[in-house]
């Protein structure tokens, strides 16, 4: 996969240089395991954080309207529509943290915004649920474990 660092209003982004085909795999999610969460983490379950370590899927941001999911099982991230070339990679940080290691206020003016992203336990039910429905694997595992 292609892929260019992009400066964006909020800090870095990541962009696709080609198009990318809904449920293709976008980027694989490699790094190091770590108990405790930090700005860059994955959460993929109780006290399992998957930190980057210099890897490029660090620099994807945040949308409440996603065109990747993540898929914690295969450890990769996923196209939940398909994905033109240029355009920025971004995925909902609320299904994947319980917690925020450092919460922020949302500005990705989506319809469906989510406002303060501060982790999903800090959701109402309603905003839960349709999150639930980009979360997988051990991801899911670890918000019904948390609840």
């Amino acid at each position: 996969m292609r892929l260019k660092i992009i400066d964006e209003p909020f800090g870095q982004g990541l962009k696709t240089l080609q198009a990318i085909a809904k449920d293709a795999i976008a980027i694989e999610l490699k790094g190091k395991w770590v108990e405790a969460p930090s700005k860059y983490t994955l959460q993929l379950g109780v006290d399992k954080h998957l930190e980057p370590s210099d890897q490029l899927w660090a620099m994807i941001n945040h949308s409440c309207d996603p065109n990747l999911w993540v898929d914690a099982q295969s450890l990769a991230m996923v196209a939940k529509r398909d994905i033109a070339a240029g355009e920025a990679l971004t995925f909902n940080y609320l299904t994947t943290e319980w917690d925020m290691a450092e919460p922020f206020s949302c500005q990705c003016g989506t319809k469906h915004c989510f406002g303060n992203i501060s982790g999903a336990r800090y959701l109402e039910i309603p905003q839960r649920n349709e999150c639930s429905s980009w979360i997988f694997g051990n991801a899911q595992a670890a918000l019904e474990e948390l609840k």
